[in-house]
């Protein structure tokens, strides 16, 4: 088995992910930096896609028609943006049980 490198999905992949964990940040009342965005982001992928799968929602949201598209592909692997904010936003949720309220400045 080769293991091929591409820098094109990589790139792509920190992006999405980087945008999936802000916006799942600020759904939970939180500012993260850039690195912490895209580590929210990476988790949340995990979190959404295994949240989604067990309660067998991805098939629920294929057929509702929305405007917006709800997944993209990415080099051959399909890519569920709004579950991926959802995980991202569960799991700062629970972040902010386990150290509070964010501090306002």
């Amino acid at each position: 088995m080769e293991f091929e490198f591409k820098i094109i999905p990589l790139t792509i992949s920190v992006i999405v992910a980087f945008a999936c964990g802000t916006i799942g940040a600020r759904i939970a009342g939180r500012r993260e930096g850039c690195l912490g965005a895209i580590i929210l982001g990476f988790t949340g992928s995990y979190l959404g896609q295994l949240l989604a799968e067990k309660l067998s929602l991805t098939e629920v949201m294929a057929n509702i028609p929305i405007p917006i598209p709800l997944s993209f592909d990415i080099a051959g692997e399909k890519i569920y943006f709004f579950w991926n904010i959802v995980g991202a936003a569960a799991f700062m949720a629970l972040m902010n049980l386990v150290w509070g309220p964010p501090k306002s400045k």
